[in-house]
């Protein structure tokens, strides 16, 4: 890991938001994903879990702490505007946007119901499986990345962090693709794509703590995540 100046986050308020207008993401599904920001914010400030590790990343202000609140889930009910791309490797997508169309919905939901913002609040913006998203060109959430982190006008006293997790390829079929654990086949205890959601919930939120504007702590890995996007 090498520093890189910037800021980490010595909190976390975590909020799940569902931009799913048609109601796709299954209750059974966001249960999982809500029930795991509840379970880390419960063990807030414990040694029992990955995220008591953070502690040992600093700025020039301290330590990141394991200090973690839920905002609790949101579920966004705005129509989808017309697809912003058109790359499609599998047949049930029928919509594409890019991270420009998805932050302006975050950023006009946040302002719209006076949410809270700043460098110790974190948004995750969920979508269904038959949204796919392309970041850049042909480098999209059915070919190249399972999610990702960012911020929006990052440094701002206003600035909003978030991760975007797309469904696309988490299924039973194409959802090893984001699980790389040295098992052949998806491991889903709790029977449901939520699974595999949490797996990568749990690695942007933990990038995040460690490196919330790409400025602070990264592996060469990350790095090259960053410069792809």
């Amino acid at each position: 890991m090498t520093y890189y100046g910037g800021p980490v986050m010595h909190s976390f308020n975590t909020h799940a938001l569902y931009w799913d207008p048609t109601n796709n993401i299954a209750t059974s599904t966001q249960g999982l994903i809500n029930q795991y920001f509840t379970d880390v914010a419960h063990d807030s400030g414990l040694a029992t879990n990955v995220f008591a590790v953070n502690a040992q990343y600093t700025d020039s202000t301290g330590h990141a702490t394991y200090t973690s609140t839920f905002g609790g889930p949101i579920v966004d009910t705005n129509a989808y505007p017309s697809n912003g791309c058109y790359q499609a490797t599998y047949y049930w997508e029928t919509r594409c946007f890019t991270d420009t169309q998805i932050t302006a919905e975050l950023t006009n939901y946040i302002s719209a119901h006076s949410l809270p913002v700043g460098p110790n609040t974190m948004y995750f913006v969920f979508l269904p499986y038959y949204v796919n998203e392309c970041i850049s060109g042909t480098i999209c959430s059915d070919n190249t990345f399972c999610a990702y982190h960012n911020a929006i006008s990052g440094g701002n006293p206003n600035e909003v962090l978030y991760a975007v997790q797309p469904l696309t390829i988490l299924n039973q079929y194409t959802g090893k693709a984001c699980q790389a654990d040295g098992n052949s086949e998806v491991q889903a205890p709790n029977g449901d794509v939520g699974d595999l959601v949490v797996k990568a919930i749990d690695h942007e939120l933990s990038e995040t703590i460690t490196d919330p504007l790409g400025n602070a702590w990264r592996s060469e890995e990350h790095t090259s995540e960053l410069q792809s996007r």
